[in-house]
């Protein structure tokens, strides 16, 4: 499927997008705080290939985790969560300032 300038894969809890420029992955942690208010966000991994970003959160007296992982070598961005909803709101976040970044 295709959104505007990402290429989207979407299975069960796992959503990818592709195409997005290297300098935006900074962004992910401040994006995530900003949509998930109480998340607390951990540089996993970091190296030329890729960055691993866990996430915490808590909604509705739920704990929930979403792992987003931008690629370098493949220009794409992973995000699982627990719950559909979660990733999906997480790729919204990521996508709506990553794509308005990406026009700047």
């Amino acid at each position: 499927m295709r959104e505007g300038l990402v290429l989207l894969e979407l299975y069960e809890n796992k959503l990818i997008f592709f195409e997005f420029k290297k300098k935006t992955v900074t962004l992910v942690p401040d994006i995530i705080r900003e949509e998930f208010k109480d998340a607390q966000v951990i540089n996993e991994h970091n190296s030329k290939e890729k960055v691993i970003y866990q996430v915490y959160l808590i909604e509705n007296h739920v704990e929930f985790t979403i792992r987003i992982i931008a690629s370098y070598l493949n220009d794409s961005i992973t995000i699982v969560a627990d719950e559909v909803s979660i990733t999906i709101r997480a790729y919204q976040a990521l996508h709506k300032k990553l794509a308005n970044d990406a026009l700047d």
